[in-house]
């Protein structure tokens, strides 16, 4: 390959360092549209676990509002079985009470029927010696008289105990009644208790479960929490590094600024190089001129060999492009910047290498993506990192579908 003339260096640098500032830029835009991408996603994420988070708590509000009412009526239960509990051991002692009462009665009415027994055989012995005695003597007829007031008062000792007797039995038959009443009542409460014990079970097993699912929430919430936490560092962490980029944009900004405030400057050294070099050429004549001059003096043979100096052709340097390249586009040349990753000044270099529609970059092989990478030599793997090629189909299907729909 042979080597640029003196005068083309100064374009070469200013090219290569415009060149590399560009893709400097893009390559900060790009980043820092990835960026602002991945925040956004990180925030549409922020957003949903902030959505699901509130709506835990709302759960978990509801579950500690029935949480509450189950407190409640379990706290209502627990009065009405004590409640019942303390009727209960009323009706116990009430119960114990008419067992003393009634075993009172049981030993009244006993201690009655030994005395109407023993009055019973006094009166019979009575009758028996008053039988004897009124086969006696008048003397006796007396003792008769107090024998029958005796016996008199007896029977009327014995119908007043006959009386009690009668009486001390109905009030035994209505203590029993009043008992079997307290005993049913006893065995009605002894069932509500019992229905309250079991429904006293279900809740504390129903209060269980609500305990379980509000500790299952608590760690739910508390994991969201942590995760929470998480995506803000991440998020704040994004934020920074975009904060860098978007610094580091500002600096190739600033950098892109004195470049192009230095660019004036170089065109001018290079107008006055230029300048230099025409006098150069023109004092290189002169010499050419007086070298002619002594030569002719010298000989006509060695004038002739002097005066033609051979002219070295200049060869244009051969562009190693990939092997779809083109001599000339096959129609109207497609829109390269179409394709993501594309600019301008690519599609300028594509072309150069032959390269004008998306069919042929849909065609690139590794060797061919080899070669334009390296002709471009600042955009390596920018081809593969872009996805030329799937795009570069994806506009050619395009094209051809809009050629077929309007033949």
């Amino acid at each position: 390959m042979p080597i640029p003339e003196p005068d083309v260096w100064p374009h070469l640098a200013a090219a290569f360092t415009t060149g590399f500032v560009l893709c400097w830029i893009i390559a900060g835009l790009w980043s820092r549209f990835r960026l602002k991408r991945t925040v956004n996603s990180w925030s549409q994420r922020y957003t949903v676990v902030e959505t699901s988070l509130n709506k835990a708590i709302d759960r978990n509000e509801a579950l500690q509002s029935s949480l509450g009412q189950t407190e409640k009526r379990v706290a209502d239960l627990r009065r009405e079985l004590d409640s019942s509990r303390a009727q209960l051991s009323e009706i116990e002692i009430m119960k114990a009470n008419l067992q003393t009462e009634f075993d009172e009665l049981q030993a009244d009415r006993e201690h009655l029927r030994r005395a109407i027994r023993e009055s019973s055989d006094r009166l019979a012995r009575l009758e028996s010696d008053y039988s004897a005695l009124c086969a006696g003597s008048e003397a006796l007829e007396a003792e008769k008289s107090a024998l029958a007031v005796r016996i008199t008062e007896l029977t009327t000792e014995k119908n007043r105990l006959a009386t009690d007797t009668d009486t001390r039995t109905k009030a035994l038959s209505s203590a029993k009644y009043e008992l079997s009443q307290h005993e049913a009542r006893i065995s009605e409460l002894r069932a509500q208790l019992s229905a309250s014990e079991t429904e006293r079970k279900r809740d504390a097993h129903a209060f269980a479960t609500l305990r379980a699912e509000r500790q299952a929430e608590e760690h739910r919430i508390d994991y969201m929490t942590t995760k929470l936490h998480e995506d803000d560092i991440e998020i704040r962490r994004l934020r920074n590094r975009l904060e860098e980029r978007d610094e580091e944009y500002a600096q190739s900004q600033q950098e892109l600024f004195g470049t192009r405030k230095r660019v004036p400057q170089l065109e001018r050294l290079l107008i006055e190089r230029d300048e230099r070099l025409r006098e150069l050429d023109a004092r290189v004549g002169e010499q050419d001129i007086l070298i002619r001059q002594l030569n002719a003096l010298a000989g006509q043979s060695r004038h002739a060999t002097l005066s033609r100096q051979p002219e070295v052709p200049r060869r244009t340097p051969v562009v190693d492009g990939p092997k779809v390249a083109l001599a000339r586009p096959s129609g109207e040349p497609d829109d390269l910047t179409r394709i993501r990753g594309i600019g301008p000044k690519l599609e300028t270099l594509l072309n150069g290498m032959g390269v004008f529609h998306f069919g042929q970059i849909a065609r690139f092989s590794a060797e061919d993506i080899e070669r334009v990478s390296r002709q471009l030599n600042v955009f390596k793997r920018r081809i593969t990192r872009d996805n030329w090629i799937d795009q570069a189909s994806e506009l050619q299907r395009g094209a051809e579908r809009r050629y077929s729909h309007d033949n």
